[in-house]
């Protein structure tokens, strides 16, 4: 898949996909994992994202998890092998 598909694909269904980077080796995918409610990291949506992030590191796809506040934002970033393109089965 190219890279306009992958994006697609990725925030289908995804509200909180804030951002994707492609660089030569990775993919960088941000989600916000804001509560709306304290403006504090959401607990229940830190580890669904935790939980994606292991079933990636699984597959062999995830090379880091980080969170960071970006202002008003708290998110997590998934870098993940440029390979996972040519998954036909994404996890995201």
């Amino acid at each position: 898949m190219d890279k306009d598909e992958f994006v697609e694909q990725i925030s289908k269904g995804q509200e909180n996909v804030v951002g994707v980077e492609f660089d030569e080796n990775e993919v960088d995918v941000v989600y916000d994992v804001t509560d709306p409610d304290t403006g504090e990291y959401d607990p229940l949506v830190v580890i669904d994202t935790a939980n994606m992030a292991h079933e990636h590191k699984i597959n062999g796809k995830l090379l880091s998890l980080n969170f960071f506040e970006d202002g008003d934002l708290r998110c997590a970033r998934l870098c993940l092998n440029i390979d996972i393109l040519n998954d036909d089965d994404l996890l995201l």
